[in-house]
């Protein structure tokens, strides 16, 4: 009788246990995932920005194939020197193809 009852608060305390285990972790999950899309957010925008100022600057489309080379390495040159500091905590690149690189 004694080892049933024991039993129980054993079971009772670590059912409990594991459902504040449970909500620590859906907490944190909650918070990872705010985090992620508002880097997921800022990443998106300075891409746009970044195709902005190529076309804007440069005037060339970044998609096409027919960019020479040493315009290509000018385009990249100019997008680091002007986004550097936002570009390295996002870990965006750009590569001489005009592509965003991971």
């Amino acid at each position: 009788m004694l080892k049933k009852i024991t039993r129980f608060f054993k079971n009772w305390l670590q059912q409990w246990k594991d459902y504040f285990q449970m909500r620590t972790n859906d907490r944190l999950t909650n918070k990872l995932f705010k985090a992620q899309i508002k880097d997921i957010k800022e990443r998106t925008e300075l891409k746009k920005e970044i195709l902005e100022y190529i076309q804007s600057e440069f005037k060339v489309n970044p998609r096409s194939k027919h960019i020479p080379m040493n315009i290509r390495r000018q385009i990249v040159e100019g997008v680091y020197n002007r986004f550097r500091s936002r570009m390295e905590p996002l870990k965006v690149n750009v590569n001489y193809s005009l592509q965003f690189a991971q």
